[in-house]
């Protein structure tokens, strides 16, 4: 099967630095009118803990990202395959043009930005306690995900000794949706925390600091619903979000990197720019003019 247009082969040029050391604990932090929206969210989170590399970018950057990109002879691989990759921790400082750069490709598990994951939030007041709230915040994003790629194949659940996961069977094979939740696991954690601008509430939470519990969802999928020309990962996440209430965000890094059933390594060209998603919208990691 050709993995076209979002997924292709990683040649990603991948930093070997290694990770900070550091626990730096989670702190809230006021939103400002000098940042994305989704740069207010993820200073509330674990993302910009441990000197993050994430940040708001400017438009000239993902002009000049995208123009390279589109003049690449052989692809994104290629080209991502051939760039300078400079220096930094967990940053892959892309050399593009004339010194011109843009600190755009995070580098694979090297901090939290790197990879995908569920940020979830909900009023304490409205569970009994924090197994109740690990449950509802399970069920909703299982539900969620399971009804939007229903429409293109069949869902199953599937066991193992550590937990369980969800995949979609489509004429013949298997493709891995992800969403694994471990058997035994830290429930959800309650924290103090503000996702609204509008002052801090006790909440449970998944995903705000390292505790999660329930992964993001594969690139795999994309394999398929490339191939069938039905959507792109991005109307997936809205999709998916838009069934979920307040309080559900999804994070996904720019260039992202994830594996398949058969242990294959699949990255996100598409994706340039880091994003947040919430209730079927977008919110770019793009700094306000």
């Amino acid at each position: 099967m050709k993995l076209r247009n979002i997924i292709t082969s990683l040649t990603l040029v991948l930093l070997t630095a290694c990770a900070s050391t550091s626990n730096e604990a989670v702190k809230t932090n006021p939103f400002s009118t000098n940042n994305s929206h989704a740069m207010n969210l993820a200073l509330q989170t674990e993302l910009m803990t441990n000197e993050s590399p994430l940040r708001d970018f400017e438009q000239g950057e993902i002009d000049t990202v995208k123009e390279a990109l589109r003049k690449s002879k052989g692809g994104a691989s290629k080209f991502f395959g051939t760039l300078n990759v400079l220096t930094g921790d967990f940053t892959g400082l892309i050399d593009i043009a004339g010194g011109y750069s843009a600190d755009l490709a995070l580098s694979e598990k090297h901090h939290a930005s790197s990879n995908s994951r569920w940020l979830v939030s909900v009023d304490s007041s409205e569970y009994k306690n924090e197994v109740e709230a690990t449950n509802a915040i399970r069920s909703n994003i299982r539900f969620a995900v399971t009804k939007v790629f229903s429409k293109y194949g069949e869902v199953k659940e599937i066991e193992n000794k550590n937990g369980n996961y969800l995949i979609i069977e489509s004429n013949g094979e298997s493709y891995g949706i992800g969403t694994f939740t471990r058997n035994k696991q830290t429930p959800a954690k309650l924290m103090n925390v503000d996702f609204t601008g509008n002052g801090v509430i006790e909440s449970y939470t998944s995903g705000v600091d390292s505790n999660k519990i329930i992964n993001p969802i594969y690139l795999e999928v994309s394999i398929l619903l490339d191939t069938l020309k039905t959507t792109k990962q991005d109307v997936l996440l809205k999709e998916i979000t838009d069934l979920l209430p307040s309080g559900y965000y999804y994070y996904r890094p720019s260039f992202e990197i994830s594996y398949g059933l058969n242990k294959s390594k699949y990255v996100n060209y598409n994706a340039l720019v880091p994003a947040i998603y919430t209730q079927g919208q977008r919110y770019d990691f793009i700094k306000p003019e």
